[in-house]
């Protein structure tokens, strides 16, 4: 990977992402676990619902905002109001008078507004990179992601329980680095164009109808197919939280959490490791067949992640799982780089965020389904998803063509 190539702005981002992946996985892999102790079951899974309906809002405000305004602007407003809702997580955390609710307050804001930003930051990545090097960026900033979780997990699993509320005033800190950094060093490439291209009189106007937007987005069949990519992965990358974490629990007993744990390790000890050979082994490959082998890899690790009852099975599948994702992810981002039209960058990849995060939304029904579906079942969903993503791919392949 040629890092020189990289604009100082990235390199910046680069760092920037490290350290806010690395600050939010102390604490944030805890939520749901800390909501339960504070307010029980029935409350918390309610909590977590509006939570993430939250971020879901943020994406659609982000992304139609960022394209009307700039990227730096939403960036902004959404680190400062992200490390203001830690500011408040921590005050409802304090060890004397604990506030759940107040906390809840602080994780709604926390999420709303790091949705607001996402989809900036991922135009402004699109705004920073040319077609040479942008796969190699994606490819960085998924390593980065797979080492600051690693790191990060590991920290909060030691600290979590005693340093809560010092761990969450820390995450805030990081937020607000990243708010200062942005608004020194960071110029806003698309803002500057869009005011060279504009009159005085337009200047701050709706550049486009959001509808009329949204209407060009479901008759793209290319951008429906990157969506519905973009769904399942998102669907079957939460299995090992939902569906998967309880079958291994009956199967494995108490062994079985255990079990879980080592799993997760290898997937992220793998991904660090492998990343620089697959940036190497992917360059002899074009985008599209990258995302047809890697579609092909994912599923058939996840199939066998259902269907085996043997841990050197599950050890091997998430392997393959590991594998396919390092295919998958960094072609899948550079296709949609090149598919989506400049002007609303923001936009799709705000409409994006949505479909992911309904993605996961849907992983956690496959609990309810555990009542009516025994292990084939489920495998059966499993192939029957692989199935349809390989067509949709293919198909996807013809389109581009």
């Amino acid at each position: 990977m040629d890092i020189k190539s990289f604009s100082s702005a990235i390199k910046i981002r680069i760092a920037l992402r490290f350290l806010t992946i690395f600050s939010n996985a102390m604490v944030m892999p805890y939520v749901v676990v800390f909501f339960v102790e504070q307010v029980g079951n029935k409350t918390a899974t309610w909590m977590i619902i509006c939570i993430g309906f939250s971020g879901i809002i943020g994406y659609l405000i982000g992304g139609k905002m960022a394209d009307q305004y700039g990227r730096k602007k939403l960036i902004l407003i959404g680190e400062f109001l992200t490390a203001v809702g830690f500011l408040i997580v921590a005050i409802g955390n304090m060890p004397v008078g604990s506030k759940p609710f107040v906390s809840f307050i602080g994780f709604i804001i926390i999420y709303l507004f790091t949705s607001v930003a996402n989809p900036a930051y991922s135009a402004f990545i699109i705004d920073e990179t040319t077609k040479e090097n942008r796969k190699n960026v994606y490819t960085v900033l998924l390593w980065t992601a797979y080492l600051s979780i690693a790191l990060g997990s590991l920290t909060g699993g030691f600290l979590f329980e005693q340093y809560a509320t010092i761990l969450f005033l820390v995450v805030a800190s990081v937020s607000f680095i990243s708010f200062i950094c942005v608004f020194i060093w960071i110029e806003d490439k698309y803002q500057s164009i869009v005011e060279g291209a504009v009159t005085p009189e337009a200047k701050g106007k709706p550049n486009h109808s959001t509808l009329k937007v949204y209407r060009e987005m479901l008759r793209d069949p290319v951008f429906i197919s990157v969506a519905y990519v973009t769904l399942t992965f998102a669907l079957m990358d939460e299995q090992l939280s939902y569906y998967l974490s309880i079958r291994y629990v009956s199967l494995f007993g108490d062994e079985g959490y255990t079990l879980l744990g080592f799993l997760r390790t290898e997937n992220t000890l793998l991904a660090v490791g492998l990343t620089v050979f697959f940036t190497r082994f992917l360059k002899k490959m074009s985008d599209l067949n990258a995302i047809i082998t890697g579609s092909m890899i994912f599923f058939t690790g996840y199939i066998l992640l259902s269907v085996s009852e043997l841990s050197n099975i599950l050890f091997l599948a998430m392997g393959i799982v590991t594998i396919g994702e390092l295919i998958l992810l960094p072609s899948t981002q550079t296709i949609t780089a090149e598919i989506i039209p400049d002007e609303y960058r923001s936009t799709y990849s705000g409409v994006l965020g949505v479909v992911a995060t309904i993605g996961g939304l849907l992983a956690s029904l496959f609990i309810l389904l555990t009542d009516f579906l025994s292990a084939v079942g489920f495998t059966i969903i499993y192939v029957s998803m692989g199935t349809l993503t390989l067509m949709v791919v293919l198909n996807l392949k013809k389109m581009v063509r």
